[in-house]
């Protein structure tokens, strides 16, 4: 068996009623819904979405800890089959715990965040 990966190219991301992404390439994302989080995960007390568009650099971020493709699995599991791939958007996750200290052992930078090429 094979991995085949389809990539469809994000264009424009904006907030909405629902999460949905079209084939002319727009993302709507529904804020609200994260809430339902905090409902069901104690651990997590406060969670943000906040769309950067490109040349937005001057955001404050908490502690950056990872970049996140956006995928899923369409049909198959992992290492073959087909999976669907985002391109033009990542997630970037940020945090620290209740007192405000950082998640991670890697050094911790606030300021300014540049975009990755590609």
């Amino acid at each position: 068996m094979s991995l085949t990966i389809k990539t469809f190219y994000i264009k424009e991301v904006v907030f909405g009623e629902k999460n949905n992404v079209n084939v002319e390439g727009a993302m709507t994302l529904n804020k609200e819904a994260l809430q339902r989080i905090l409902l069901e995960e104690p651990l997590i007390k406060m969670i943000d979405l906040q769309i950067i568009a490109p040349g937005d650099h001057n955001r404050w971020t908490n502690c950056i800890m990872d970049f996140i493709p956006i995928s899923t699995k369409a049909l198959g599991t992992i290492g073959n089959g087909i999976t669907h791939t985002l391109n033009g958007v990542y997630v970037m996750l940020t945090g620290v715990d209740s007192e405000g200290e950082k998640l991670t052992r890697a050094p911790c930078w606030n300021y300014n965040y540049r975009y990755p090429s590609g």
